[in-house]
């Protein structure tokens, strides 16, 4: 899961690059300004850990294409509609963790090694993911709608900011609820 995070991160980086751009060049000029940072992140991220990542090559590929189709349209929405298709790649992917339990297993395994205990961990994450997939599907719709009828800034700040302000809620609800059934069960005993 951080490894969720920091792509999620890095995926905002280009798109407040192309908010603040916007401000001072005309819509392709911030688009291209966009691209070539997302061009740079991808090498620097290469050059510091010697390694591929291959969400933030396919970020890197998304932007280019979108900001092409963008920039031939003369219409930033293409581009403003990158971080919903990334989020929607994003609960397919978490869809098969949830429906493959193959899939799952080895998601565990590479990123908890060890500490992986399958049979353990497997419902709460699978319902954890659910949660999770509620959370993007949401927050897609968000992005759609405020691509189409609002401002770049407000657009800006649906399509990243508000996401981890979701995440946030969504933690501390989860964080709530498990204290109140510790309270419940030292209630009992």
């Amino acid at each position: 899961m951080n490894n969720l995070i920091k792509n999620l991160i890095i995926n905002l980086l280009p798109v407040l690059v192309f908010v603040v751009a916007e401000e001072f060049l005309s819509m392709n000029g911030a688009l291209i300004v966009s691209f070539i940072f997302a061009l740079i992140q991808f090498v620097v991220f290469y050059i510091i850990y010697k390694k591929l990542d291959y969400f933030i090559l396919f970020d890197l590929l998304l932007i280019a294409l979108f900001s092409y189709i963008s920039y031939y349209f003369k219409n930033d929405l293409f581009f403003k509609l990158k971080p919903a298709i990334m989020e929607l790649v994003l609960m397919v992917y978490l869809g098969a963790l949830i429906l493959k339990p193959k899939v799952l297993k080895v998601f565990l395994e590479r990123n908890l090694g060890e500490m992986a205990n399958y049979d353990l961990l497997a419902g709460n994450f699978k319902r954890t993911l659910n949660h999770f997939q509620i959370l993007l599907a949401i927050h897609v719709l968000l992005v759609i709608l405020t691509a189409i009828y609002f401002s770049t800034k407000v657009w800006a700040f649906t399509a990243k900011i508000f996401f981890y302000i979701l995440l946030a809620i969504y933690m501390g609800s989860i964080l709530l609820i498990k204290k109140r059934e510790n309270q419940k069960f030292k209630g009992k005993n």
